[in-house]
């Protein structure tokens, strides 16, 4: 994100916020992050793990189910991070990425992410690579991420 001079970041699955508070302090001074949780308890820590860190004012965690948050936002974003396959990151991509803009997916080696690996790689938006960590007491295969540059 720093690299990248990230201005507006958008995320799917918050969990506790840990991915967020990297991204966030990786913004620009100005910089912005929406961030998207389903579950209202994990979003509730997330917030307070945020405000911990005292990246509140750059951090916008909304609630409630991607397909639905997605439709409301306004692009283009600099940077999007999926924290494992969301099918609705990979169709808002096409709208919300701006041209050159990354587009990476974590843990996209777990076995049940076949169907959105091939679509990732199908995508005529996107021009992917796949890197395989190895990550001492993990499973190979599971660590695995995606860097996608937006075309």
């Amino acid at each position: 994100v720093r690299f990248g001079r990230v201005e507006s970041a958008l995320e799917f699955g918050t969990a506790t916020g840990y991915s967020a508070i990297w991204i966030a302090r990786g913004l620009e001074p100005h910089g912005r992050l929406v961030t998207i949780e389903r579950d209202t308890k994990l979003a509730e820590v997330a917030r307070e793990n945020i405000a911990r860190a005292g990246l509140q004012g750059q951090v916008e965690v909304q609630v409630g189910e991607a397909r639905d948050i997605v439709a409301a936002l306004e692009g283009p974003f600099d940077f999007v991070f999926v924290d494992c396959a969301h099918f609705e990151a990979l169709e808002a991509s096409q709208s919300l990425l701006r041209t050159g803009a990354l587009f990476v997916c974590d843990n996209v080696g777990f076995h049940g992410n076949r169907d959105f690996n091939q679509a990732l790689l199908a995508s005529p938006h996107l021009e992917t690579l796949y890197l395989q960590c190895y990550l001492k007491g993990r499973i190979p295969e599971n660590t695995a991420f995606s860097v996608s540059i937006r075309r």
